[in-house]
């Protein structure tokens, strides 16, 4: 090629002129659009990571792959364990105290989808141990929430009921309602005066409504059971319902408290007779003349306590009702009344 093409062949072809620029640690500024460029598609990678949804935690666990629907979820889980729980009262063993001490606002409920069943475990207050917390857990099948298996070595209520624990020491008797929107609350004592107890009930229900002054509004009804009915071949019934009789009129005095304590001194039992009744009555300050008007027509007044017994099943061992829908036991009045308290704080 002659030298004059060859020139203008190299004339035509581009020329890249690279500067350095400075203050920049050599670097030109096609490595610096390199190093842009670069950053830039990092950025966008981790933009379209971060706004592509992850895998999705399933809330009651995988079954064979798939997220577990349960027919029920974890509150109804709950309320069905806290069922189980009141149907021990009717049981004769000490699990029967299970439902007053159950602290079922401290539950842990779980799903186990291989077996469809829900796994409840509910702490609880053992009395008889100083007190000390353990715990007792459920099985519940999902479908209807019955028991499954009840664990740490319990045997199953004979019968159940469609109560429910509520809280501490208070259990909700199904079908009844509040009564009250406001303080004082009702507190009915409902025992068999003959009942294992029953002495010791009033001392306790007295105690309490002096704990709550102005906040509770106690009454004490007397029923006559299987305790009381042992008695009428030997003694009569007469003579057997005299003591409920007494201290039904009783206490509607304020002297009822002292009248219970001084019936308790002489009490081994079995039936006082009417002129002991009303020897510890004059004892203790009653007012005689109302005492006696109330006696006049006090069989109509058990009657009536017998009808309120009957309603809310409470017919020989000493028992409560809170506000009219709350039962619990002598050892967790307190407990029931300070609840009954708190859900009328939370209603207003």
């Amino acid at each position: 090629m002659p030298r004059n093409q060859k020139k203008n062949a190299t004339k035509k072809e581009p020329v890249f002129i690279i500067r350095p620029v400075r203050n920049n640690l050599g670097l030109d500024y096609l490595h610096i659009s390199l190093v842009i460029l670069v950053v830039a598609l990092v950025a966008l990678a981790f933009g379209i990571s971060w706004s592509k949804p992850g895998p999705q935690a399933c809330q009651y666990g995988a079954l064979n792959g798939t997220c577990a629907a349960p027919a029920h979820n974890s509150s109804q889980a709950l309320l069905g364990a806290e069922r189980v729980i009141a149907s021990y009262a009717s049981l004769n063993s000490s699990l029967s105290l299970l439902p007053y001490f159950a602290l079922v606002n401290q539950s842990s409920v779980s799903y186990v989808p291989g077996d469809r069943q829900w796994y409840v475990s509910v702490p609880y207050i053992d009395p008889i141990s100083k007190s000390r917390i353990f715990r007792v857990s459920f099985s519940l099948y999902d479908s209807n929430l019955s028991l499954a298996t009840p664990y740490t070595q319990m045997i199953s209520p004979v019968s159940y009921t469609n109560n429910s624990v509520a809280g501490l020491g208070s259990v909700s008797l199904s079908g009844r309602s509040l009564c009250q929107t406001s303080a004082p609350i009702p507190v009915y004592l409902i025992t068999d005066p003959y009942s294992p107890g029953a002495l010791g009930a009033i001392s306790i229900a007295a105690n309490a409504s002096r704990a709550y002054s102005g906040q509770v509004n106690t009454s004490y009804y007397f029923v006559f059971g299987q305790p009381s009915t042992r008695f009428y071949k030997g003694s009569g019934i007469a003579q057997t319902q005299a003591l409920g009789q007494y201290l039904s009129c009783a206490s509607r005095q304020p002297g009822f408290a002292g009248y219970a304590a001084n019936v308790s001194q002489v009490f081994i039992g079995t039936p006082l007779s009417n002129s002991t009744l009303y020897d510890i009555a004059m004892a203790s300050r009653l007012n005689t003349t109302q005492l006696n008007t109330c006696l006049a027509n006090v069989s109509v007044a058990l009657d009536h306590q017998a009808q309120l017994a009957n309603l809310y099943n409470l017919q020989y061992s000493p028992g409560f009702v809170v506000n009219c829908k709350y039962g619990t036991i002598p050892e967790t009045l307190n407990y029931s009344i300070a609840y009954a308290l708190g859900s009328l704080k939370s209603v207003h």
